[in-house]
């Protein structure tokens, strides 16, 4: 339960407030087909390349180029793959371009925390102008996906069912005891 806290708080800081941006664009090539690159932003409330101690709170902020489905995967220090978007309480629709959006919004019944394991840790946010395919994983009680492939074939599967618009970035976070 502690990966979860501290992966759910990485992500939260990532969607909240504008500070300095990470942005990744992507241009890929399916079966020969250039696809349109979309632009994905995200960043903590305290901005990036922060180190955040036990018990913090930890919330994100996204930003989008064009109106896009969003697929977010935390990273925890020991490896371990949490599917945080879409999920039970929040389906895949389409987010809207332009705005910072915090993740968790002021509406949501949780929140991120920092927790153990520590180390660097790495929200994924993949950007399409079509819906994602499922990924395999092992549901949780909180509503997130513990995922059983790895990182790089999951963007492999991701990639090769997009053939629209995408994007995707990377933010990784440091955690450690507090001091």
């Amino acid at each position: 339960m502690g990966s979860f806290k501290s992966i759910f708080f990485v992500f939260i800081c990532l969607m909240i407030l504008p500070g300095s941006l990470l942005s990744t664009r992507v241009r890929a090539e399916t079966q020969g087909v250039k696809r349109d690159e979309m632009t994905v932003s995200i960043t903590t409330h305290l901005g990036d390349r922060q180190t955040f101690q036990k018990g913090d709170p930890l919330s994100f902020l996204l930003s989008l180029n064009r109106d896009a489905y969003l697929l977010l995967i935390y990273e925890n220090a020991a490896g371990k793959l949490l599917q945080i978007l879409p999920n039970p309480f929040e389906e895949q629709r389409l987010y809207r371009a332009g705005l910072f959006m915090p993740f968790p919004d002021r509406t949501a019944s949780f929140r991120f925390k920092i927790d153990a394991p520590f180390g660097k840790e790495t929200l994924w946010a993949f950007a399409s102008d079509l819906p994602f395919p499922g990924l395999e994983g092992k549901p949780l009680k909180n509503g997130f996906k513990l995922l059983t492939s790895e990182l790089s074939v999951i963007r492999t599967q991701i990639r090769s069912a997009q053939v629209g618009a995408f994007g995707e970035a990377a933010l990784s976070i440091f955690s450690k005891p507090r001091d």
